[in-house]
């Protein structure tokens, strides 16, 4: 969270589930980065450049979580 307010970052992405169930799993995505934060950053798999969104969106899924990240050149 500090680097998103520090170096002007935004979480953009897509949740199935209602405002409750999504409020849990940050809650306990919280407790988990405390008890194996290792094994939580290892859930994404994959980052790629905002060119390779189609592939993302639209091709074969791999890893457990892929995310684009956004340079603007600072």
């Amino acid at each position: 969270m500090r680097d998103l307010v520090l170096k002007n970052q935004l979480v953009f992405g897509t949740v199935n589930a209602g405002r409750g169930t999504f409020e849990d799993a940050i809650r306990d995505l919280g407790v988990f980065m405390e008890r194996w934060p290792d094994a939580v950053r290892a859930l994404i798999t994959g980052r790629y450049p905002i060119e390779a969104h189609r592939e993302l969106l639209l091709g074969q899924t791999t890893g457990i979580k892929n995310v684009i990240n956004f340079s603007f050149g600072r």
